[in-house]
């Protein structure tokens, strides 16, 4: 089952497949001013990707975290990349 949803809690969501437990959407946009006042401009991510996404050499991988906690780990990124959008 795929269910589309164009926006929920602040972040695009482009889908979801319920299933398999997957959701595909954007954590942040470029050139919007977010809650805390800051504005991301495209490539803020490359190198993090690169360095420590799914796809990377690394072992530190970048975690999808409730509240930036640790201790409070949401799911596993699959795939991370950057496209116009964010």
């Amino acid at each position: 089952m795929y269910v589309k949803r164009d926006n929920l809690g602040g972040h695009q969501i482009k889908g979801v497949d319920v299933k398999k437990g997957i959701v595909e959407g954007y954590l942040s946009a470029w050139d919007v001013v977010d809650s805390d006042g800051d504005m991301l401009i495209r490539g803020a991510f490359q190198k993090s990707i690169a360095e420590r996404g799914p796809g990377s050499a690394g072992n530190r991988k970048i975690a999808f975290l409730r509240g930036h906690d640790v201790g409070q780990p949401v799911g596993k990124f699959l795939e991370l990349e950057e496209d116009s959008t964010g």
